[in-house]
């Protein structure tokens, strides 16, 4: 369970009812009704009166009063092959440790006696629907042929669980964030910061955790007999597809398939293998690079189909690979539908206009083809022999997901007048900047990184996130904000916003060059009209200073001998000036600027500067001081002369300080504290939004 605390389910998990209602899409969990913290919105959806070690003697009683009290739909579970418990096992299962026939004989006399006294009910109650759910088969099917049963995955990056690791491809993701909720945080080619489908089937078929990656170079011997996947992120039915990506194509994966059957017939033997691949379950998970890429994303298709043709060129390379894996052996085969494509994030940052709208025409793309799919495996079914061809719908629960998540409970990002998040500065917002400069001002080695994803170093100048990282998270934007020069970047992260900072940062023109760059980049994305808005509505963030207090002015005497401290402060307001002004003429308009952090409590100053019991350097925070002062009344001034903009002075002294003189406020856990700094600047920053959207009325139409 979440938190690996026992919750008093008779289970190392879940129990059955938590499963049923969350297949039923109710909630996640059936909570006990004498749980003591049980609220009021659970009782609207459902409770468990269950005992552990009850049982029912007078079963008419116990449905009459249930029907009585106003139950219609009752659904009542037979008995479970109880001589393969466990405890049973060991009490009577002798040395083989074998299920104990009496109890299993025993189970089904009850059971088939249950099941004709609820068809008896069934007739002389009006209005019920009494169900008797039959457990007992399928489950000592799964107990006694456990080892017969194996999962096989062949498709695209949807199931894709690190097949691509090995390959010269950009189609791989085995780097963070990727893998950052799975098992120890590790990236292992699976696109998605966790499990993905391949792995949840197999799971929830009792069969093993996790499927394996056949390319995997950990694989083991006896993960080939329960099953394996294929899967290869950036495939499709057309060939070209994965000739396009430079990954494995659906006959390649045929032939690693192949490679399989030789390495399972020497691991048990032909007849073995024969009956493995027969009962096995067969998945085909593909189209949607077909689409999305081949056939909108370039000319190579579409000036020879029009969408109807290339759907039934796909159809007609679906049909050739259920018949080879069917030559092969396979017997029980299901293939998926693409889903909303035209929902996908990629899409609809690229194609989904300003409000980032779902593109229509994939989705009807889609929908064309898994008409013409479905047909094909109903019809196709009946022409092999001794096998299930099942077409599994997954575009239409995902799009009533997408457009009606609060059926299923889904946490939607509260921002939507945010488009992007841009941040210029020092190490206090780096994410990488200067991974590649040749500078002594860079962190990409341990112990930086430890608690990022991964665990892996990124260049941030910390242990884990930085503040744009938490702010673009808390603002619903993306998970983390990626620097600009970063050789990983993509097209659909600089519409979201990037980050120019440089760790030790000094001089601003440079980041002011990245960013006029930046601009042109996003002109080629989305053109003209959409790319000023962008900016217009994005956030601006500047996080500056500290160095130039600390470093440049008390370290060295190049500044410190033409100014004193007060006249140094201004001399960089006037450089920050400078700098907002030439943001403003680019297209910005919402701008944050970050005060100086009390420095003199900087570790680092505190055992240069702090003495013996390495205390806050007072000068050095005098002087944040006197700069952050001057700093707010300069970005009062300023704003009133920027035209439709709003500044707002950030103020991340008095927090911070605070902690630091009064720890035993804010308790031992400093992700608490973290946590609030975060919203704190982020409500600062929302300041900046509203603020510039009465501005803009009052230009427009007089605050109206």
């Amino acid at each position: 369970m979440g938190g690996n605390k026992p919750t008093g389910r008779f289970s190392n998990a879940r129990t059955p009812a938590d499963m049923l209602v969350e297949d039923f899409g109710i909630k996640k969990l059936m909570p006990a009704y004498l749980d003591s913290n049980l609220k009021v919105e659970d009782l609207k959806t459902g409770v468990s009166f269950a005992s552990g070690a009850s049982g029912f003697d007078l079963l008419t009683p116990i449905v009459a009063d249930l029907y009585n009290m106003g139950g219609r739909r009752i659904w009542i579970f037979g008995l479970p092959p109880i001589g393969c418990l466990p405890s049973q096992i060991l009490r009577g299962g002798g040395p083989s440790k074998i299920c104990v026939d009496e109890y299993n004989q025993a189970a089904q006399i009850a059971n088939t006696k249950l099941s004709n006294k609820i068809y008896s009910l069934n007739k002389k109650l009006p209005q019920i629907e009494l169900l008797y759910i039959n457990i007992y088969d399928p489950l000592l099917d799964i107990i006694v042929n456990h080892d017969k049963y194996a999962l096989f995955v062949f498709g695209d990056s949807i199931v894709d669980t690190g097949n691509n690791n090995g390959l010269k491809t950009i189609a791989k993701v085995n780097y963070p964030p990727y893998g950052k909720d799975f098992m120890g945080g590790i990236p292992t080619g699976r696109f998605s910061n966790g499990k993905v489908p391949s792995d949840f089937l197999v799971e929830e078929l009792g069969i093993k955790d996790l499927l394996p990656a056949f390319l995997d170079p950990t694989l083991q011997a006896e993960d080939l007999i329960t099953g394996v996947n294929f899967a290869s992120g950036g495939a499709g039915y057309d060939p070209l597809t994965s000739e396009i990506a430079k990954v494995i194509s659906l006959d390649g994966q045929v032939t690693l398939f192949k490679e399989y059957i030789v390495k399972l017939t020497e691991l048990v033997g032909e007849d073995r293998k024969n009956e493995i691949l027969a009962n096995s379950l067969f998945m085909l998970v593909t189209g949607a690079n077909d689409i999305t890429n081949t056939y909108f994303g370039t000319p190579l298709r579409k000036s020879y189909y029009d969408v109807p043709s290339y759907a039934d060129l796909l159809v007609n390379f679906a049909c050739s690979f259920v018949q080879d894996l069917y030559g092969l052996g396979a017997r029980r085969i299901g293939i998926f539908g693409i889903p909303p494509i035209g929902c996908l994030p990629s899409q609809r940052t690229l194609k989904g206009g300003e409000a980032r709208q779902c593109v229509d025409n994939l989705n009807q793309a889609a929908q064309l083809f898994n008409i013409k799919l479905e047909a094909y495996s109903n019809s196709q079914g009946n022409k092999l022999p001794n096998s299930r061809l099942v077409y599994v719908d997954t575009y239409n629960v995902l799009l009533d997901v997408i457009d009606n998540p609060q059926r299923y409970d889904m946490n939607v990002p509260r921002n939507k007048s945010i488009p992007a998040v841009i941040v210029f500065g020092d190490s206090i917002v780096d994410t990488g900047n200067n991974n590649g400069l040749t500078t002594i001002g860079k962190v990409n080695y341990p112990p930086y990184g430890k608690d990022f994803m991964g665990g892996k170093p990124t260049g941030r100048f910390s242990n884990g996130k930085v503040p744009p990282d938490l702010i673009v998270e808390e603002l619903g934007i993306k998970e983390l904000l990626p620097a600009y020069l970063d050789p990983t970047l993509q097209a659909e992260d600089l519409i979201t916003g990037v980050n120019l900072a440089s760790g030790e940062c000094y001089i601003m023109s440079g980041q002011l060059e990245m960013f006029k760059e930046y601009i042109v980049k996003l002109k080629e994305i989305v053109g003209e009209n959409r790319k000023n808005k962008i900016l217009a509505n994005s956030l601006y963030i500047l996080v500056i200073g500290s160095n130039d207090i600390t470093n440049t002015y008390f370290s060295t005497p190049l500044r410190k001998s033409y100014y004193d401290i007060s006249s140094y402060a201004d001399f960089l307001l006037n450089y920050g000036s400078s700098f907002l002004k030439d943001l403003h003429e680019l297209g910005a308009r919402r701008i944050g600027v970050f005060g100086i952090p009390p420095i003199g409590c900087l570790p680092s100053q505190r055992t240069l500067k702090g003495g013996e019991e390495r205390q806050c350097v007072d000068y050095l925070n005098q002087a944040a001081l006197l700069f952050n002062s001057k700093l707010a009344a300069d970005l009062s001034s300023l704003g009133n002369k920027l035209p439709n903009s709003r500044l707002v002075y950030v103020d991340i002294y008095n927090l911070p300080l605070d902690v630091i003189n009064n720890p035993q406020k804010y308790g031992t856990d400093m992700s608490v504290f973290l946590l609030n700094i975060n919203k704190i600047s982020v409500s600062y920053l929302y300041m900046i939004v509203q603020d510039s959207r009465l501005q803009t009325k009052d230009a427009a139409g007089q605050g109206k």
